[in-house]
């Protein structure tokens, strides 16, 4: 929701409708909201900032290393959503650290921007069906991904795409052909 601004002009009685100067007095009356992450402090002053806010509100543990985790934690956060968004609110920064899995897919999102090799990955039942095909190529089974994978290159995009292919493999190269495009 966008705020709105009223602005009110108030002018003296004098003849041109203006003060003694020849100025109208404005008034002005915002809707405005202020986020205290916009501005030129580098990320690290941010989190201190906001962990300092923390600290007195619940008070200051017999440990200092929890401070300094979260300190760290809130910086990273911070930094992730500048390169990824550009802004922050208070409201980004909360969501993502009380969520492992948004922090999670936030690094993966942010990582893939400057990360310059793509890879095409089959699953383990297209792979075994066409394990012929496959396995000289070297694609190597990856446990994170769930996937058998391979650097991509355009050779081998052509390979699945460009040569006649079994009707089998047919749909499944048109989905690699889609996967395999680099970011």
């Amino acid at each position: 929701m966008r705020s709105k601004a009223i602005y009110v002009v108030s002018c003296s009685a004098s003849s041109n409708g203006a003060d003694g100067n020849g100025l109208c007095r404005g008034l002005t009356q915002w809707d405005v909201r202020y986020n205290p992450l916009n501005n030129s402090l580098d990320a690290y002053a941010q989190a201190f900032n906001i962990a300092s806010i923390i600290t007195s509100i619940w008070g200051k543990g017999k440990e200092p290393f929890w401070q300094q985790s979260y300190t760290d934690l809130m910086r990273y956060v911070i930094l992730l959503h500048r390169i990824r968004d550009g802004y922050l609110t208070m409201v980004d920064l909360f969501r993502t650290v009380i969520s492992a899995g948004r922090l999670e897919e936030m690094l993966i999102e942010v990582g893939s921007r400057f990360s310059t090799v793509s890879y095409i990955g089959i699953d383990r039942d297209n792979y075994r069906e066409h394990e012929s095909i496959f396995a000289p190529l070297g694609f190597d089974w990856d446990e994170d991904a769930g996937l058998y994978l391979i650097v991509w290159t355009e050779a081998l995009e052509n390979l699945f795409t460009r040569r006649p292919l079994p009707h089998s493999m047919s749909s499944l190269a048109s989905r690699i052909n889609r996967a395999a495009r680099p970011l």
